[in-house]
């Protein structure tokens, strides 16, 4: 019966994400080995390929593109089987179909969660979506991601733009603020393009497991029938919920020496690196002086997904002079002429560029979860 299940959640997987005129990516995780990555255009193959992978025992995860990619973006070597290659990026998305409110139990790093901790996870999750049926939202997909638990909004086919992106970037910051607490999480970092989530009907095996943390299958919970895509409009029904200046997500918090703290937004070394960490900005270093007397922080650039070629780990930086002076650089073609002023404008939360996506039109919907 459980095997049963499972094969019907992978295959519900297939008929959630795949369209037609697209391809769907699958990454097979393996413990100690780089990941195995397949194009698929075929559900009885992605099936296949889905429960021979899952049967391993040093597979970490399975998982699968939230959006289609176009049928031509780069790729080589056949599809519908898996092979070693590079995974898709944000400009190879077609368009967004899906809004992914990934809830997620506090625990210590690289273990499962325990019973309890998944039942706070679909706690917060039914609150989540009660709270958004309530203003007019539509129903979710409702699934357990494992450890955690999700929810699923279908997009009307959003363009895969900076805006959507910021579109959904704020959707989800706006939620976490409200909703994440002491025992669970609103994850903030899902909101790129191209990205990856549980194939339903797979069991992660993410950490060792024992008597109280097991392994937890990754199922469907709900479908809604119909599923009613979630109107751009909708983003200003939360618009009450979102902070006055909503943080981005924190990918990495530096480790700064006592001399380097400072008070506040004082443009000492200490302080660019912590707000530049509030901004949800990837730093790869702390600081390597230069010749000149600037230090160059290195980091993610904002721009990354337009690139037309992979990032180097000294292609993008920030530059900070002793006397608080600050530049940004991107030696990449598609950034020349971004300075400073265009790094800032693209970075920090604005109370404009929120504004400015709530000029739609549109009407509620009534849904119930």
């Amino acid at each position: 019966m459980l095997e049963h299940r499972q094969l019907a959640d992978i295959q519900r997987t297939w008929d959630l994400i795949a369209v037609p005129q697209a391809v769907v990516e699958v990454r097979v995780l393996q413990h100690g080995q780089p990941p195995r990555i397949g194009r698929f255009t075929d559900r009885d193959a992605f099936s296949a390929v889905i429960k021979t992978a899952d049967a391993l025992d040093d597979v970490a995860g399975i998982y699968i593109t939230l959006n289609p990619i176009k049928k031509d973006a780069p790729w080589t070597g056949r599809l519908n089987v898996l092979r070693s290659s590079k995974a898709a990026k944000d400009p190879d998305i077609a368009y967004r179909r899906w809004l992914l409110v990934d809830c997620d139990p506090k625990r210590p790093a690289k273990t499962n969660a325990t019973q309890w901790e998944r039942e706070q996870a679909f706690a917060k999750a039914g609150e989540i979506g009660r709270a958004l049926q309530q203003i007019g939202w539509p129903d979710p997909v409702q699934a357990a991601s494992g450890n955690g638990a999700h929810l699923l909004y279908r997009l009307d086919d959003w363009p895969n733009t900076v805006q959507s992106t910021q579109r959904v970037q704020w959707i989800l910051q706006t939620l976490a603020a409200r909703f994440s607490d002491d025992a669970v999480d609103v994850d903030c970092s899902v909101f790129n393009a191209s990205r990856i989530s549980k194939v339903y009907g797979t069991i992660p095996k993410k950490g060792q497991a024992t008597p109280d943390r097991p392994w937890w299958p990754a199922v469907i919970a709900a479908i809604p029938q119909p599923l009613r895509p979630l109107p751009v409009d909708a983003l200003r029904w939360i618009a009450s919920w979102a902070p006055s200046e909503t943080p981005r997500p924190v990918r990495r918090t530096p480790q700064i020496s006592a001399h380097h703290q400072g008070a506040g937004w004082t443009r000492d070394l200490g302080s660019v690196l912590n707000r530049l960490a509030s901004w949800g900005i990837d730093i790869l270093n702390d600081g390597e002086p230069m010749p000149d007397g600037r230090t160059k922080i290195l980091i993610t650039c904002p721009w990354q997904s337009d690139h037309s070629t992979d990032p180097t780990p000294t292609e993008c930086a920030v530059f900070w002079q002793p006397s608080g002076q600050l530049g940004f650089h991107c030696f990449h073609a598609h950034c020349a002429g971004r300075g400073w002023k265009e790094f800032r404008l693209a970075v920090t939360p604005s109370n404009a560029i929120d504004a400015s996506i709530f000029q739609v039109s549109g009407g509620r919907e009534n849904g119930r979860i």
